[in-house]
């Protein structure tokens, strides 16, 4: 009779995947213990026994091993790792499913005709069930478990920002130029307005933006255009009190 709560004794591809949400379980303060993996059709019956023939709740409907087989290896059961506490706190049981079913594993306690909270099995997202198992049809190989997207990034400080952000400057500065705006960049070279550190047409520096221009200076800038004697605003000089010959720097 075989009965173990080895979790190498599951396929490999699911053993891997158990061994990381069992990781995840803890990091998430939940203290999981593996109380079942495979087992073979004489401890299949046994369990299938109790309450029928032998003194116990009903804990199976099945005669023959299925997910949990070791002839398959994909499934396991767990419970709280608190002695007197194992299987009286529905809320933990649905914390370490969340975390299982968010890996691509089913949970027991899903099923509507007879709920298992403590069984978590590979199965496909339900597209293999027990008859294609006692077949000797097994679902294919579990992809790994993929780096939990709900873990925060590193903060990232001043020093690291300033040089990502003059790296994009870098990049913005050296972009090609396209061919349609090469008279309006000529002009805005020609009045200083922008610089690059490429050339056009061997003598003209290209059309790149040195610093990027904020929300309320591209509108003065827009304005300085439109409006005949529009008064420019001294500290927006810089990027635009040239681009209209006739507007007034306060």
């Amino acid at each position: 009779m075989l009965h173990s709560r080895d979790v190498a004794l599951l396929r490999p591809d699911v053993a891997a995947n158990c061994r990381v949400w069992l990781d995840r379980c803890r990091e998430a303060g939940l203290n999981v213990l593996v109380t079942s993996t495979v087992r073979d059709q004489a401890y299949q019956e046994y369990l299938y026994q109790q309450g029928r023939t032998r003194p116990g709740p009903i804990i199976t409907n099945g005669r023959v091993p299925t997910f949990h087989s070791d002839k398959a290896g994909l499934a396991w059961d767990f419970c709280k790792n608190v002695k007197g506490q194992e299987y009286s706190d529905p809320d933990f049981f649905r914390r370490a499913a969340a975390i299982a079913k968010g890996m691509g594993f089913s949970w027991g306690g899903d099923w509507h005709s007879f709920p298992d909270q403590p069984h978590i099995q590979w199965d496909l997202q339900g597209k293999w069930t027990n008859a294609m198992i006692r077949a000797g049809e097994l679902p294919p190989s579990m992809p790994p478990a993929q780096p939990d997207q709900s873990e925060e990034e590193e903060p990232m400080d001043i020093h690291q920002f300033e040089a990502l952000w003059q790296q994009m400057r870098q990049e913005l500065q050296d972009n090609d130029s396209s061919p349609y705006s090469e008279e309006a960049r000529k002009w805005a070279v020609e009045k200083g307005l922008i610089t690059g550190g490429g050339q056009v047409d061997g003598s003209v520096a290209n059309s790149v933006l040195f610093n990027s221009v904020t929300v309320e200076q591209g509108a003065d800038i827009q304005y300085s255009i439109l409006m005949p004697g529009a008064t420019v605003k001294e500290g927006a000089k810089v990027y635009y009190s040239i681009v209209a010959e006739n507007a007034t720097v306060e």
